[in-house]
């Protein structure tokens, strides 16, 4: 009796096939497991150092250079980069560069690092913190800035004319700083005191703060809230008591929230 030979036809041939290399495939990778659980490789292979492979020729920074920022800050920063011509840079180092910077200097506002691929540089744009205030006392002497941030800066760095001295409390909470800064600004505006600002201190407990005033004007300020309301009246009390008293004057502005300002001449 004659054999009956059955052929697939192309189209379940190539399903067959399919199939047959799935399977292959399935087989393939389950064995790959295998190895990988028994060899543990992860612990022993480690992936080529970027500095090996071929592209880190395009990594390299062959330029850094530090803008915004004066002698000898400038060469501080880049001091503390420790970065070496042609150096490899990753995709993420400016940016974590810039990050350490801003934490290791307080003077510094801000860091943004513009890189060239293409002409292999790294440039740093940083901003200096605005002072308002020279500071002294706990911890030494140093700037308060505009935000009520407490930082410092290589002399020379900060100009340090026409600015008020503080004299900052022990443990002083950032809140506080950021009070004490507010009153600051608005003490040299249009609405603010009529002689600069020379001076303020913390006097402790309920006395709050004291300030003194260009023209000899000492003031037992108190309180760092209601600013601005306080200012708009102590100007008003000031120019009366000026024409009826004269000379230097002392202002008690403690009890301000129960309505009362004090003057007398000193």
């Amino acid at each position: 009796m004659k054999k009956q030979r059955v052929r697939l036809r192309p189209k379940a041939r190539r399903k067959t096939a399919s199939r047959l290399g799935r399977v292959l495939a399935v087989g393939l990778a389950a064995a790959c497991v295998v190895v990988v659980v028994k060899v543990r490789p992860w612990r022993a292979v480690r992936l080529p150092a970027l500095e090996s492979v071929a592209l880190a020729r395009g990594a390299r920074v062959d330029s850094l250079v530090v803008s915004g920022a004066p002698e000898p800050l400038a060469g501080e920063v880049l001091a503390a980069v420790g970065w070496e011509p042609g150096q490899v840079w990753g995709p993420w180092a400016p940016r974590r560069v810039a990050e350490e910077l801003k934490s290791r200097f307080s003077c510094l506002s801000e860091v943004r690092p513009e890189r060239s691929w293409r002409a292999h540089s790294v440039r740093l744009a940083v901003e200096l913190r605005r002072a308002v205030a020279l500071t002294r006392g706990a911890g030494g002497g140093g700037f308060l800035a505009g935000d009520g941030t407490v930082f410092s800066a290589p002399p020379g760095v900060v100009p340090e004319q026409g600015l008020p001295v503080v004299e900052l409390p022990a443990g002083g909470k950032e809140a506080d700083m950021r009070r004490l800064a507010a009153f600051i600004g608005a003490s040299g505006g249009e609405a603010g005191f009529p002689s600069p600002l020379v001076r303020a201190a913390f006097a402790g407990g309920d006395a709050g703060w004291s300030a003194e005033l260009a023209d000899g004007t000492i003031l037992q300020w108190g309180d760092l809230r209601w600013t601005r309301q306080k200012m708009g009246r102590l100007k008003e009390v000031l120019t009366d008591a000026s024409a009826k008293f004269g000379g230097k004057l002392a202002a008690d502005l403690r009890h301000f929230e129960d309505g009362k300002i004090l003057i007398k001449a000193r």
